[in-house]
């Protein structure tokens, strides 16, 4: 790794360990939701894209493994296999972007371009391996393995899928057997 990727890593390491307790508070509180009873499946994404300017760049989504995946875009609101319940229920479905109001960039944007130039992008691989990391570590140290419903973190690079991650059983997993 040259020095300057080496640098931002670190810079973007020291940015992590301060939205830290953020995440977590976050990740308690999806995980007490009541979920509708239709859903089976929680998924969080990762946007993974090292050429848009850095954001907090995760969504969760709430399904029902019965409709099947989507042929892979990125999910949005109201897609037709988002599970959504009735709003007059006290449910949780849908999806939602975690921290949603609070200032939402994991590095500076000046950094980020600046790093991002300097190292040909070279940043991008090692940026996404160290947030995909922390995001599991947060999971873990609030005992998210435990919750019940099946429950992953997908990488997302250009609206592509990566395999992801099964955030019970701390182990990657393939996409099409997300939905098995």
């Amino acid at each position: 790794m040259n020095a300057k990727v080496k640098e931002y890593i670190e810079h973007l390491q020291a940015n992590l360990t301060r939205w830290e307790s953020l995440l977590i508070d976050e990740l308690r509180r999806i995980v007490e939701f009541r979920f509708h009873p239709e859903v089976d499946l929680l998924h969080f994404e990762f946007f993974d894209d090292s050429t848009a300017e850095p954001s907090f760049p995760f969504f969760l989504y709430a399904y029902r493994k019965k409709d099947g995946p989507q042929d892979y875009g990125t999910p949005m609101p109201n897609a037709r296999t988002v599970f959504e319940s009735p709003p007059d229920t006290p449910y949780f479905s849908g999806w939602l972007h975690l921290l949603d109001g609070h200032q939402q960039s994991l590095v500076e944007t000046e950094t980020w371009e600046r790093y991002a130039e300097e190292t040909d992008y070279e940043i991008a691989g090692p940026e996404s391996d160290i947030i995909h990391a922390w995001f599991v570590e947060c999971w873990k140290s609030m005992d998210g393995p435990k919750h019940p419903i099946s429950t992953y973190l997908i990488r997302v690079y250009s609206d592509q899928a990566d395999d992801g991650f099964d955030l019970r059983n701390l182990s990657p997993v393939q996409w099409a057997d997300i939905w098995s």
